[in-house]
Parts: C-alpha cells; sequence; structure tokens
C-alpha cells in the first residue's frame, strides 16, 4: 500500500504569493506527495495573457483559495497561481496531476530560464497528446524550474470546475497509476458480471 505523505505550506508561503515570488520550502525527504496551497485570479473578459497576470502590480488580486479550487460553472477564464518545492527525488520529473478529467482547456506555465515554459491539456485537446496516458491530467515538471517564481495555470471550461491539483515524485505517480488503474479495471469487470 502507498503511504502518502503531505507537505503543508507555512503562512509565509501565502505571503509570498502575495508578492509574486515564492519562498523556498524545504519538503519532508521522504515527501511522495505535495499539495499546493493556491490564490485565484478571475478574468470575465478572457482577455488576460500570461505577462498581465505575472506583472507584479497584479499580485495582489490574486485571492487565496480554501483549499482546492471550487468554483462552479463560469465563463470566466480562471488563473490559478501556486508554489512548488525544490526537487529533491533526482533527475526524473516530478507529476502535476489536475482532476477532474471533464475541463477544456487548462496551460500550465513553469518558471525557468527568467521565462516560462508552456504545457496545454484538456478533454478539447487530442488524448494521444499527452505527456502520460492516464484517466486525469498529468504533466510533467522538470526538476530545473525556478522554485522561486509562481506556477501559473490558466482554466477554461464549461464544464463544473471543482479541482484537484497534487504534485506527485515520478516513482510515487507510476504506482498511484497501476493501482488506480487495477481499481478501475475491477470496478470495470464487477459491473459487467453484474450485468451478466
Amino acid at each position: 500500500m502507498l503511504l502518502l505523505f503531505a507537505v503543508l505550506l507555512p503562512n509565509s508561503v501565502l505571503a509570498g504569493q502575495a508578492e509574486g515570488s515564492c519562498p523556498v520550502v524545504q519538503p519532508d525527504s521522504d515527501a511522495a506527495y505535495f499539495e499546493p496551497q493556491q490564490a485565484l485570479l478571475r478574468d470575465p473578459t478572457g482577455t488576460l495573457n500570461l505577462n498581465d497576470v505575472a506583472a507584479p502590480d497584479r499580485a495582489t488580486d490574486f485571492v487565496p483559495t480554501n483549499g482546492q479550487l471550487s468554483a462552479g460553472y463560469t465563463s470566466d477564464t480562471l488563473w490559478l497561481r501556486f508554489c512548488l518545492p525544490p526537487d529533491t527525488h533526482g533527475t526524473q520529473p516530478r507529476w502535476l496531476r489536475i482532476a477532474p478529467p471533464m475541463l477544456d482547456d487548462l496551460a500550465l506555465y513553469l518558471p525557468k530560464d527568467g521565462g516560462y515554459t508552456t504545457q496545454q491539456v484538456g478533454d478539447h485537446h487530442a488524448f494521444s497528446g499527452r505527456a502520460w496516458s492516464y484517466r486525469l491530467f498529468a504533466m510533467p515538471v522538470a526538476n530545473n524550474i525556478d522554485v522561486s517564481r509562481p506556477v501559473y495555470l490558466r482554466i477554461r471550461t464549461t464544464s463544473a470546475v471543482n479541482m484537484h491539483i497534487d504534485l506527485w515524485t515520478e516513482a510515487a505517480f507510476q504506482r498511484l497509476v497501476v493501482l488506480d488503474s487495477a481499481f478501475y479495471g475491477l470496478l470495470s469487470g464487477a459491473v459487467i458480471l453484474l450485468g451478466i
């Protein structure tokens, strides 16, 4: 059985996010799992881009969420900002897992080399284009991102927004996917047997 260890962020991390920067968070060396504290910016016009939301004068427009994001149905473009801890598990990428799988368009902006790298997923994008063939969204996080700067996630969807975001080491994520697949395989098999 996989044991999960959540690394909780101190209040200073939220204060750091309000300033548009991230303090260095030292995770438990055994932690395989991490849930980032998040702050939300709503864009009712859907016209803001990364440069707009990452601007220093926009930092205080982000409102801390109480746990994971629950925004219901909205036509607003939503921007999440959060900080990630440094990678202490070697050269393999970590995996940012995002649920539910019915979100139309997600753009993840990871800070690197003074700029940002972008990854896009969503149920309006081809499944074959995903970095990991998994029922939820999973995006690789390289071990050399700039953890002193926040990560941004843009959300555009017509589905209800009730999100869960977590970060996994590669080894722990592989185990999670195997267990997850086995569970849903058994569940599907049970449904088929009940239908016979």
